[in-house]
């Protein structure tokens, strides 16, 4: 119809204005287009929070204390999500005693989470410095770039509630046998059989009322594999939904006007009560 309505116009007024008028259109239902799609995308999260007693409004009250622009397109949602968990707990006074971070990389979100949790034992894990998979990614197998990474790191991590540990998450279990976390954060490795591992441990570990995150979900039943992402952590919680183990809730990671890559999403995941 589109294509009709231009052919039609380039016949009556010429090749001199049909070029103007043609770029104005496209760029006008690219405008319409990219507002619905925030608009939309903005409404999803909104009612994935409300699923698991997380208040919007409330989180953004406080945004500002922690200098984060709610507009941000580069804002990934896991930071409003456990602001938003940190307000549910706090409003029904429940203490949350210890938090566990499945990947740890340069340290930024869980120096994060020792500022809105000072009262909580946060452990984070990440590989040893010398194992090969922990070198070749995220190009750290440069020298110059490895220094700098462990600076940072070191940098982020200096918190009297922060505990970082280089441990291969397979040991999880063995490590923490017994214990119980109130909130875990899988960011390490996003492909099989790592994630589902990772997934696994975390099934042990959490407490009854408690909630597991996971980074950079796909939602796609098609197999979808890349070097750094696939759709294997989703075929896992999906599973474990379908079981009755898990209810989870997705959130669109970043809310953007589009999207260069495959689009991503952060899950939330509790317990079956049922069980």
């Amino acid at each position: 119809m589109f294509r009709k309505f231009l052919n039609i116009t380039k016949y009556y007024i010429g090749n001199k204005y049909y070029d103007r008028i043609k770029s104005f259109i496209k760029k006008f239902f690219f405008i319409t287009q990219k507002n619905n799609n925030i608009n939309n995308d903005f409404k999803y999260n909104e009612k994935g929070l409300e699923k698991v007693g997380i208040n919007l409004d409330e989180v953004l009250n406080l945004l500002k204390d922690y200098k984060i622009n709610y507009k941000d397109e580069n804002l990934s949602w896991h930071y409003l999500i456990f602001l938003g968990l940190k307000l549910k707990y706090k409003k029904e006074k429940k203490p949350i005693k210890k938090i566990l971070e499945i990947g740890t990389l340069d340290g930024k979100f869980t120096n994060f989470l020792s500022k809105i949790f000072p009262e909580s034992e946060i452990i984070t894990i990440d590989l040893q410095n010398d194992n090969q998979q922990f070198l070749n990614t995220y190009e750290r197998n440069n020298k110059s770039n490895l220094i700098n990474f462990f600076e940072i790191r070191k940098k982020n991590l200096n918190e009297k509630n922060i505990k970082f540990m280089e441990l291969n998450s397979f040991y999880l279990q063995d490590k923490f046998n017994n214990q119980k976390f109130d909130l875990i954060w899988i960011d390490g490795n996003h492909l099989n059989p790592q994630v589902t591992f990772d997934i696994f441990q975390s099934l042990k570990l959490i407490s009854y009322e408690g909630f597991i995150c996971i980074d950079d979900i796909i939602l796609q039943d098609e197999f979808y594999k890349k070097k750094y992402v696939s759709n294997e952590s989703y075929q896992t919680l999906k599973y474990l939904s379908e079981i009755d183990i898990l209810k989870n809730v997705y959130i669109t990671k970043r809310v953007r006007s589009f999207y260069k890559k495959e689009k991503k999403f952060i899950s939330i995941s509790c317990l079956n009560k049922k069980n």
